[in-house]
């Protein structure tokens, strides 16, 4: 008989989840709740958390990085530092206001920006040519050193946008990640560690900023008590009943951040014995959530170990994921301009992203590993 599926990061819904949307959607339909009141309490919630002045909640991490773009007044023709071992929404937004995404190699370490490149291309680039903006990304829970990133970013006078979106939770010197840069986002899709099933929002401490954000997210609407519009907009908002459910589920965040590095310390447990294969660690200066804990293949020792460990575990029912391939790499970013060691490439190559779900119990990932044991024993 065939084992129900075991997914890479499945969320969960409790009663209390359960009970806080039914709240929301009762009152509604009486007429006794205003519609904004769940989005409000659910921004207040994300201010506080964060310890930052001002948060708007959106339909998605891509569209926050939308509205940034456009609060930064990034246009057609800017460049835009990115690194290139990201999700591809880090940088389509770039492409909805005419910008050019520069592509940046990440650190072997972190799997972060590679910030030795970064200020060695800034050095070269003559003051007319400087990107207008860098996008720094918390890949799968991770930051790079953002102390350092902030000094170079400041040394050439370009803003920093933080793409959190994998990140709630994490910290940075004992700091939420998502408090740092000029602006940063986060998502809150359907298999990240805070879900509303789909959701954004943009954190900053600029008053100006967040009312940019916060006026052109909401169709662009003038202050008049008629729709009167003097700019383009766009349909960003977030549904009431999400924000009740993030507000639900972000007030066990702490708990489900360690049931997540519970779940990568059990994999650094019980595969830490396997000459050639690591487990992700944190850096010095961070405490990750462990959104998704990942394996790195030497491919030395392990020839195709990346293809055999997900094979193996694919026809046992488990569900695994190859690392974010190389934005560089990807058909639609082929003409794009790039800075290149050949970190992110290798790391696509050989590394995999393994089952995370916070409901994930002993004897599963006891499974789990025992098919990657066996899976590797003859490669």
């Amino acid at each position: 008989m065939t084992q129900n599926r075991i997914y890479l990061s499945y969320p969960e819904f409790t009663q209390v989840d359960i009970q806080a949307v039914n709240e929301v959607i009762i009152k509604l339909n009486s007429r006794n709740q205003d519609k904004n009141s769940p989005i409000e309490s659910f921004e207040n919630d994300l201010a506080k958390f964060h310890n930052v002045s001002h948060v708007v909640t959106l339909s998605s991490g891509t569209a926050a990085i939308h509205l940034a773009l456009l609060a930064l007044k990034i246009q057609a023709g800017d460049r835009v530092i990115v690194p290139t071992l990201t999700f591809a929404a880090t940088a389509f937004p770039l492409s909805y206001v005419g910008a050019i995404p520069i592509f940046i190699d990440v650190c072997k370490e972190t799997w972060t920006m590679d910030l030795e490149l970064l200020e060695q291309y800034l050095k070269k680039c003559k003051k007319s040519e400087l990107p207008k903006a860098i996008i720094s990304v918390d890949l799968f829970g991770r930051t790079c050193d953002y102390d350092e990133l902030s000094r170079i970013a400041a040394d050439f006078d370009v803003p920093v946008l933080i793409d959190a979106a994998e990140s709630l939770g994490s910290e940075y010197k004992n700091t939420p990640t998502a408090s740092q840069g000029l602006i940063s986002i986060l998502s809150f899709n359907f298999n990240k560690i805070v879900t509303t099933t789909g959701g954004g929002a943009l954190l900053t401490n600029d008053e100006s900023i967040a009312k940019i954000a916060r006026k052109i997210g909401n169709q662009a609407r003038d202050n008049f008590h008629w729709y009167e519009h003097s700019e383009i907009g766009y349909n960003y908002r977030m549904s009431p009943i999400l924000a009740a459910l993030g507000i639900s589920q972000l007030a066990r965040i702490e708990t489900l951040v360690e049931k997540r590095r519970s779940i990568r310390d059990t994999y650094s447990k019980l595969l830490g014995d396997i000459f050639g294969l690591t487990v992700s660690v944190d850096s010095k200066w961070e405490r990750s959530n462990a959104w998704l804990s990942t394996i790195n293949l030497d491919n030395k020792i392990f020839f195709h170990g990346r293809d055999t460990v997900w094979n193996s575990l694919e026809k046992e029912n488990i569900e695994s994921r190859f690392i974010w391939k190389p934005l560089h790499l990807q058909p639609v970013f082929a003409s794009c301009q790039t800075i290149l060691t050949g970190v992110s490439e290798e790391i696509f190559n050989t590394s995999l992203c393994l089952p995370s779900s916070h409901t994930l119990n002993q004897n599963e990932l006891v499974r789990i590993c025992g098919i990657i044991k066996k899976s590797l024993k003859g490669v």
